[in-house]
């Protein structure tokens, strides 16, 4: 019995403590039409990757500055991203030719 009372403390411990998702700010994709796909993130680099699915670019966000730095042209529907940090590669999905092309 004492163990069914101290996993459910647990269990509403971390309900009570488990705080809402807000938004934190919005920044705009000023030349990206059509619909973003998957995201990655470079923690170390503060940049999130953004797969502009309709675009047929990855644009690459200094979140620092809530600014696009980069647009990565060239890709073919990019859809799945990853980013490696102990490379610093970048992996992404395209989905017209299913081929995978490493940054």
């Amino acid at each position: 019995m004492r163990m069914k009372i101290t996993a459910l403390v647990w269990f509403w411990a971390m309900v009570l403590a488990a705080q809402p998702l807000r938004l934190e700010s919005t920044i705009p994709l000023p030349n990206v039409n059509g619909r973003i796909d998957h995201l990655s993130i470079d923690v170390a680099g503060k940049r999130l990757f953004v797969s502009a699915l309709g675009n047929n670019t990855v644009e690459v966000v200094d979140l620092a500055s809530a600014k696009v730095v980069h647009t990565i042209r060239g890709l073919k529907e990019p859809q799945g991203l990853f980013y490696w940090a102990e490379t610093n590669r970048l992996y992404v999905a395209n989905g017209v030719d299913g081929h995978v092309r490493v940054l």
